[in-house]
């Protein structure tokens, strides 16, 4: 499995949130991203109570976005992010 830049990530969403169809789920996944970013930097400042606790909000979150289903643009990025 190939390791996934959080930043490249970013850049990559950022189409699909510019130009129509303005597709909620890029915005969504790339909020999450960053709010792993962010996460990542704070660690050392958190308990393990506390980092666990956002680790599982994330999650949860990312399995939300990739159960979304619809067609078109976009399709092979969620695809990607599914495996």
């Amino acid at each position: 499995m190939c390791q996934v830049c959080l930043a490249h990530q970013i850049r990559n969403l950022q189409s699909f949130i510019e130009k129509p169809p303005h597709l909620a789920w890029a915005k969504g996944m790339q909020a999450l991203f960053l709010k792993a970013i962010h996460l990542g930097n704070r660690r050392a400042q958190m308990t393990d109570k506390r980092y666990q606790r956002w680790v599982t909000i994330i999650e949860k979150k990312l399995d939300q976005l990739l159960k979304r289903r619809f067609s078109g643009l976009g399709t092979n990025l969620l695809d990607r992010y599914r495996k």
